[in-house]
C-alpha cells in the first residue's frame, strides 16, 4: 500500500513497532542491522518498542497494550515535526492500534481513515478472548468512541458493513475497499528452479496448496479429518506458512499418520510463491463457522484467484460467495470435511483443460474486482489526493 500511494506522488510516512510476527521474536536480520530497515523504497519508517507477541494469550495482550502506550507517546514525540493531510490504519487485530492514530489526527488536524480488517468486538469472541457480558460491552463502547473519532471507514468485506454499521456514527458510511493482489505473489518472472526450492513440488502428483496464517480461523482439523478421507488417493496437501497453531498440527499429522497426506513446508518469502502456486494442481483455503468469519473475505482468496488455478474452499458467507461468483472454484460449508474430500477428487478428475478453464475465470474476476492499481487510485480519489490526470 505505501509503496502504492508514493508511486502516485504522495510523500508517506510508517509507523510501526518492531518486526516479530508472526514467531514473537525479532527477526534477526533487523536485529543485526535495524538502521537498514528506516527506510522502504525511500519511505521512512519509524518503529516504536512493544513488548513481543510470545507465545502466550498474556503477552499478546501485552503486546497489544505496548503498542497503544509506545505508539502514543513516542509516536507522538517521533513524529512532532511532519505535518500530515491524512492518517490511514491498516486495522487488523487488535482495534486499538487506532487509538495512537487518533492522538496523531489531533496533533496535526488531519484527516483519519481506518481500513477494517479484523472484526472489533465480535473477533474477540471468535478467538475465545472473551464472551459475551460486562468487558464484551466495554470493547463495544471503545470501538464506538474509535469509530466517532474516524473521518473515514473502509471495509475489507462487504460481510462487515451491518457490523460496522452498527457502531459507526449514522453520517459516516462505510465504504466497500478489498484487499488487492499483490505482483511479488504472482510474478511468474520470478519463479525459481527446482534446484533453488527445499522441497520441490512434482507437477506429476496432484499437490493441494494451502499458503498463509496457521492460526484457529484456519479450521486445520476439519482440513485434516479430510485427509484422513484422501489417503492412498495420490493427492499430497501442503501447507505453506507459520503461526500459532504449527506445532499442534505436526503432532496431529503424526498421531493421525496423515504424513503421506499432508507436509509443512512452513514460510517461504513472497517471491517464491509463484513457483509454489506454479506446481499447485488446486489451492485450497478454508475458515472456520461462525457469524465472524462467515463475514471475512481472506486476503489469500485475491491472489489465489489471480493465478489461473482452481480452487477448493470450505468456508461460509463473503469468502463462498466471492469463489462461487468467480466461477473458478469448488467451495461446500465451513466444516464439511467430507465435502471438501469430495471436492479435491472432482477437480483431480478433471482434464488438465477443464481445471485451466477454471482457473481463467478467477483471472478475469480478481482482474475485474482485485486490481492493486485502480483500488490505490480509488482510495485516493477518496482522500482528495490525486488529479483527474491521473487517471488518463
Amino acid at each position: 500500500m505505501v509503496k502504492g500511494l508514493a508511486d502516485h506522488g504522495c510523500q508517506v510516512t510508517v509507523l510501526t513497532g518492531l518486526p516479530n510476527y508472526p514467531s514473537g521474536k525479532i527477526f534477526s536480520e533487523f536485529k543485526k542491522d535495524p538502521k537498514k530497515y528506516s527506510y522502504y523504497k525511500s519511505i521512512r519508517v519509524y518503529r516504536v518498542p512493544i513488548i513481543l507477541r510470545g507465545g502466550t494469550k498474556t503477552r499478546l495482550v501485552l503486546n497489544y497494550i505496548s503498542f497503544v502506550i509506545s505508539g502514543s507517546i513516542l509516536g507522538s514525540i517521533l513524529l512532532r515535526k511532519e505535518k500530515f493531510d491524512e492518517i490511514f490504519v491498516f486495522q487488523t487485530s487488535p482495534i486499538t492500534a487506532v487509538l495512537p492514530a487518533i492522538l496523531l489526527k489531533r496533533q496535526n488536524l488531519a484527516k483519519l481513515s481506518v481500513w477494517v480488517l479484523d472484526l472489533w468486538p465480535e473477533a474477540l469472541i471468535a478467538m475465545k478472548v472473551i464472551k459475551k457480558g460486562l468487558i464484551f460491552k466495554m470493547f463495544e463502547y471503545l470501538v464506538m468512541w474509535i469509530y466517532k473519532n474516524t473521518d473515514r471507514i473502509y471495509i475489507s468485506s462487504l460481510g462487515f458493513l451491518s457490523s460496522v454499521t452498527k457502531y459507526a456514527p449514522k453520517q459516516l458510511n462505510p465504504i466497500y475497499f478489498p484487499q488487492w493482489v499483490e505482483s511479488t505473489c504472482i510474478d511468474k518472472s520470478n519463479i525459481i528452479s527446482d534446484s533453488e526450492f527445499k522441497y520441490p513440488l512434482s507437477t506429476d502428483e496432484f499437490n493441494v496448496v494451502y499458503a498463509g496464517n496457521f492460526g484457529e480461523s484456519q479450521d486445520f482439523e476439519s482440513v485434516l479429518n479430510a485427509a484422513k478421507l484422501l489417503k492412498g488417493m495420490c493427492v499430497t496437501i501442503y501447507l505453506i506458512g507459520h503461526g500459532r497453531v504449527r506445532e499442534w498440527l505436526n503432532k496431529e499429522i503424526l498421531i493421525l499418520g496423515l504424513g503421506d497426506v499432508v507436509r509443512i513446508l512452513g514460510p517461504y518469502p513472497s517471491n517464491s510463491m509463484p513457483y509454489i502456486y506454479e506446481r499447485a494442481s488446486a489451492l485450497l483455503v478454508s475458515l472456520r463457522s461462525g457469524p465472524v468469519f462467515s463475514t471475512a473475505l481472506p486476503g489469500k482468496v485475491q491472489t489465489y484467484l489471480s493465478m489461473g488455478k482452481p480452487i477448493v474452499g470450505m468456508l461460509d458467507g463473503e469468502g463462498s460467495r466471492v469463489l462461487k461468483e468467480s466461477c473458478a472454484a469448488l467451495v461446500v460449508g465451513a466444516g464439511d470435511s467430507k465435502g471438501l474430500a469430495e471436492s479435491i477428487l472432482k477437480i483431480k478428475s478433471m482434464s488438465l483443460e477443464e481445471r485451466a478453464h477454471m482457473g481463467a475465470h478467477g483471472v478475469l474476476y480478481a482482474d475485474r474486482n482485485f486490481n492493486k492499481s485502480r483500488l490505490i487510485k480509488f482510495l485516493l480519489s477518496n482522500m482528495g489526493e490525486i488529479k483527474a490526470r491521473n487517471f488518463e
